[in-house]
């Protein structure tokens, strides 16, 4: 996995969007859970490289740099599979696409 800040500008990018807050248990469960999902993620039998990354204890992001191995249809299955999964543990909804969020000062 890539440190997100040596991720390069044209990486593919996945941003999945809680409708509430995670706690700092389940950030901390899904991020080993992501963590293990993103060391066997491939496309065509190609390891994607990849790195994961939440923010605001609300946003899910996921990026490849496509420079090895392109995402493929099949990748992108497995990740939405993965994200449904994480949904159906944790009680959270993450693909609702009428879901918006907006920062307001510092908070």
């Amino acid at each position: 996995m890539i440190p997100y800040q040596e991720m390069p500008a044209e990486s593919k990018v996945w941003v999945y969007q809680s409708t509430r807050q995670m706690t700092t248990g389940e950030y901390q469960e899904i991020k080993v859970k992501a963590h293990l999902f993103m060391e066997g993620w491939t496309a065509h039998d190609e390891k994607l490289n990849s790195c994961f990354e939440l923010r605001h204890d609300r946003f899910l992001i996921f990026m490849v740099d496509e420079k090895q191995a392109k995402a493929s249809g099949c990748s992108i299955d497995k990740l939405v599979h993965f994200i449904k999964k994480i949904e159906e543990e944790h009680s959270i909804s993450l693909m609702d696409k009428m879901n918006f969020a907006y920062k307001q000062g510092d908070v």
